[in-house]
C-alpha cells in the first residue's frame, strides 16, 4: 500500500473555537479534536471525519473508522475522566465520595445524558483504578521520552 507523503504545518491555537473558525473557513485543511465538540458539525456536513482515535470505534459515529482500522496502528488515544482527591484522604471519605459518584452516574437520566453525548460509563474498583492511572502515566511519559518532547 503506497504511503502518502503529506506536508503538514502545525499551526497553535488557544482552544478549538478558532481553531474551528479557520476549519470551516477554509484557511486550514485540518484538525484534531474530540468527537463530543466534533459531532455538531459533522451533523450538519460541514465536517468530514477521516479516523477517531479511540481503541473502538465512537458509538455516536459508527461509520468512522478508527486510525487503527485506517492502517495507523500506533495511534490509539483513548478519552477518560476521572475523580481524584489529595493522597492523605481518608479511606471512609474516598469510600463515600466513589458511592456518590456511582450512584450519581448510575442514575437512568445522568447515565442517558452522558452516553448521548458520546461517554462510555465505566465503573472500576479501588484498585483497578490506581492501576489504570499508573499505566496511563507510564504509557504517556514514555511516549514523551520516544518523541523527544519536553517541558517548556
Amino acid at each position: 500500500m503506497p504511503v502518502a507523503k503529506l506536508d503538514i504545518i502545525e499551526v497553535p491555537y488557544k482552544g478549538a473555537q478558532p481553531a474551528y473558525t479557520d476549519l470551516l473557513g477554509g484557511r486550514v485543511d485540518l484538525f484534531f479534536d474530540n468527537t463530543t465538540t466534533v459531532r455538531p458539525f459533522v451533523a450538519d456536513g460541514r465536517v468530514k471525519p477521516l479516523i477517531t482515535s479511540g481503541s473502538k470505534r465512537d458509538a455516536l459515529m459508527p461509520d468512522v473508522p478508527t486510525a487503527r482500522e485506517a492502517g495507523l496502528e500506533g495511534l490509539v488515544l483513548d478519552s477518560w475522566i476521572g475523580l481524584f482527591v489529595p493522597a492523605k484522604t481518608p479511606a471512609p471519605v474516598i469510600d463515600k465520595l466513589r458511592d456518590a459518584t456511582n450512584k450519581a452516574v448510575q442514575a437512568p437520566d445522568t447515565r442517558k445524558r452522558l452516553e448521548s453525548n458520546g461517554w462510555q460509563v465505566i465503573s472500576m474498583s479501588q484498585a483497578d483504578t490506581e492501576k489504570f492511572v499508573r499505566s496511563e502515566a507510564d504509557k504517556w511519559r514514555k511516549f514523551l521520552q520516544q518523541a523527544g518532547i519536553k517541558a517548556e
